[in-house]
């Protein structure tokens, strides 16, 4: 044993430290269990090392508290990561609208043999499935007197030629009944040609619907005609009405309220639609009396404002399709009625003026010459004023600042340019609804 101590001691202090507190920790151990202190004889082998102070027991030094523990932070989930959107189903009516266009820029701009024949297999699935839509559209309508168009004019050519003598009948006795209530102002200049040939119309308003006219003469001279020789000289109304071409007509009732027909010449059949818009905004003729003057039958004239832009709107598409000048003819037939519709809608719908309403309606149409007094009128809207509240005219045009001339420009660039919009249209007119809301142009 000790042969092995010494060996352990010689080959680590540590082991020696070690072995040592392993035996004071057994004779410490012992004397606990004995429970009593040994004496002198039984320490003698100490000598006098007995003697010498008990070791003192360490003071204990107060704990320190002990941190509360930490309640660790459970980590957060991550959040699932949103789906990503789908595209639209494949070969459906969005795909198509959104890849079609995409084909085709791909073949027109890489015009490869697969390129080429990929869009035009595309195409081909898009013109039969349009075709199974139009049969599947034949089949619904045909017997259904809520769908089928025939309900509403009929196809036949001796029915569509009764509808419209039904349409002129009413149209005449709803002349003559407006005549019973406002007479015509007519304004004009002897040396204008068109007011020359204005005038001749003038008459027949007068000799056939029974309407008193008021000839005014612009510059105190009668008219190379000899037309009306009983002529008054202006005196300030033509300037107050904001006219700025001639020859111009407007409705006049007894109690004074002045409604603009037009200025520039017009034909009679124009001349007689207007004068019954006019009224029928002046509200000098009911919406039910105004409807039975329109070219369409019964079920139709009970259609809403809606409605009927939107059955319009729908037909001059067609006629623009079937090509062949159809689609002028239908306006040279039904334009008025059309655009007066357009420009209720407008108004009503969307907020915008009568001046911006009127270019919105105008810009369906390609008479030049309705379009820029359209303009016109829209332009004397935001003209300089002078003292008296009436517009600032200079040349026969009306004076505009800078600004107001830039944005007006704009303006009737906008409303030309929703009337091809298709289905976003809406939106530009919105836009126009905003601007007069922030302006208070109501």
């Amino acid at each position: 044993m000790g042969k092995y101590v010494r060996e352990t001691m010689k080959k680590s202090p540590l082991n020696l430290l070690l072995l040592a507190a392993l035996t004071l920790g057994a004779s410490h151990q012992a004397w606990a269990q004995d429970g009593t202190r040994p004496g002198f004889y039984e320490r003698k082998e100490e000598g006098w090392f007995w003697y010498k102070e008990e070791p003192k027991e360490p003071e204990k030094k107060p704990e320190k508290p002990k941190p509360k523990p930490v309640a660790e932070a459970k980590p957060t989930q991550p959040k699932p990561a949103a789906p990503l959107p789908s595209g639209p189903e494949m070969f459906s009516a969005e795909w198509f609208r959104e890849n079609l266009p995409k084909y085709k820029d791909l073949a027109w701009n890489n015009p490869t043999v697969e390129n080429v024949r990929t869009f035009l297999y595309l195409q081909r699935f898009a013109i039969d499935r349009s075709e199974q839509f139009s049969d599947a559209t034949e089949l619904a309508v045909v017997g259904d007197p809520f769908l089928d168009e025939i309900t509403r004019r009929p196809a036949a050519t001796f029915a569509s030629q009764q509808v419209d003598r039904d349409a002129g009948n009413a149209k005449n006795m709803l002349l003559k009944s407006v005549a019973e209530r406002v007479g015509i102002f007519f304004f004009y200049k002897s040396d204008d040609d068109y007011s020359d040939l204005q005038a001749p119309l003038i008459k027949m308003l007068e000799q056939g619907e029974g309407f008193s006219i008021i000839p005014v003469s612009m510059d105190g001279k009668p008219l190379p005609s000899g037309l009306f020789p009983h002529y008054k000289t202006d005196e300030g109304h033509a300037k107050q009405l904001g006219i700025v071409t001639f020859p111009a007509v407007y409705l006049a009732s007894p109690d004074g309220q002045f409604a603009p027909i037009g200025q520039g010449p017009m034909s009679l059949p124009e001349l007689n639609h207007r004068i019954l818009v006019a009224a029928k905004r002046n509200g000098w003729v009911t919406d039910e009396e105004f409807n039975r003057t329109r070219p369409v039958s019964e079920a139709a004239k009970g259609m809403s404002i809606e409605e009927r832009g939107a059955f319009y709107a729908a037909a001059l598409s067609s006629a623009a399709e079937a090509g062949g000048g159809a689609a002028q003819q239908f306006m040279n037939q039904y334009g008025d009625e059309f655009k007066e519709t357009m420009q209720s809608i407008a108004q009503s719908r969307y907020g915008l003026t009568e001046s911006q309403a009127a270019v919105y309606a105008e810009s369906f149409d390609t008479n030049e010459g309705r379009m820029n007094q359209a303009v016109q009128n829209l332009k004397m809207e935001y003209a300089e004023r002078n003292p008296d509240g009436s517009p600032m005219m200079q040349g026969g045009q009306p004076v505009l600042s800078q600004q107001n001339e830039e944005f007006t420009d704009k303006l009737v660039n906008v409303l030309q340019n929703s009337t091809e919009a298709g289905d976003r249209s809406g939106s530009y007119l919105t836009a126009v609804r905003g601007y007069n809301i922030a302006n208070q142009r109501f």
